[in-house]
């Protein structure tokens, strides 16, 4: 059964079904039982503080302690409270994070999603207000998440919990504090990360390929062909294939500027 909800519960009830289905996961971030975005809110009530983990003010070893936990065999998640921050990480998200696996010929493999908000328009300021999520498409060996209604959110998060390839969950930082809902099934459910797009409609003259942050605009001018789901797996043949040889394209992050597809 279906209700409304937000994208922020969205996340909460697909990381709460999750973590009641595999004892394995543990999350890790800066005031995650607090949990300053909703995510995690009250889930150390329920799963406990051995499973909720509190970490310092420090980005590597938040990411880096979960590359390690992963490759002894948890299920991870390593939240970053602004994607600003992954900076910060970099050395693990772009050397370590997607390299483990095919360094070691698959003796190891690091089942880790990277959870962060990104984007600007809520008044977070200087350093807080990027969208980098294009930095992460060139990591080799990790998948890039961007859900943009909570029907998406639930079912990706899930899909990345359940992967035993890393994940850069990137969530836009409008959708998370805003009170926008969507239709999302009490029960759990995988939104498949090498899905296709989702639809939200179509024009006959002129198509946008908006992302994430960027819908709202988009059917402002009545040009939105789909949302991306995520940016790893490449999406672009499905994009393609949907687009008339003679219209014309555009991709709009919700950062500003462009993203090169």
């Amino acid at each position: 059964m279906s209700r409304r909800i937000s994208f922020a519960a969205a996340i909460r009830e697909g990381i709460e079904q999750e973590m009641d289905r595999v004892k394995d996961i543990v999350y890790f971030g800066i005031d995650v039982r607090q949990s300053p975005w909703g995510f995690t809110r009250d889930l150390v009530k329920k799963f406990g503080r051995e499973r909720i983990v509190n970490t310092p003010i420090a980005e590597s070893a938040i990411v880096g302690t979960g590359i390690g936990s992963a490759m002894m065999g948890l299920k991870v998640v390593s939240e970053l409270m602004f994607e600003d921050f992954a900076t910060l990480a970099m050395d693990h998200i772009y050397n370590n994070m997607g390299s483990w696996y095919y360094m070691t010929n698959g003796q190891y493999k690091v089942p880790l999603t990277v959870i962060t908000t990104t984007g600007g328009g809520t008044r977070t300021g200087y350093g807080h207000s990027q969208a980098l999520y294009p930095l992460f498409m060139s990591a080799p060996g990790i998948h890039v998440c961007v859900p943009s209604t909570p029907y998406d959110a639930k079912g990706l998060i899930i899909s990345a919990l359940r992967s035993d390839t890393p994940v850069v969950y990137s969530a836009d930082r409008i959708l998370v504090v805003s009170d926008i809902q969507g239709d999302v099934p009490e029960e759990e459910y995988a939104v498949p990360i090498s899905g296709p797009p989702s639809a939200v409609s179509s024009q006959t003259e002129f198509y946008i390929q908006v992302i994430p942050g960027d819908t709202k605009k988009g059917q402002l001018v009545k040009d939105v062909l789909n949302r991306l789901r995520e940016l790893v797996p490449d999406e672009r043949a499905a994009l393609v294939s949907q687009i008339p040889q003679e219209d014309m394209m555009r991709v709009l992050p919700a950062g500003g500027g462009k993203l090169n597809l």
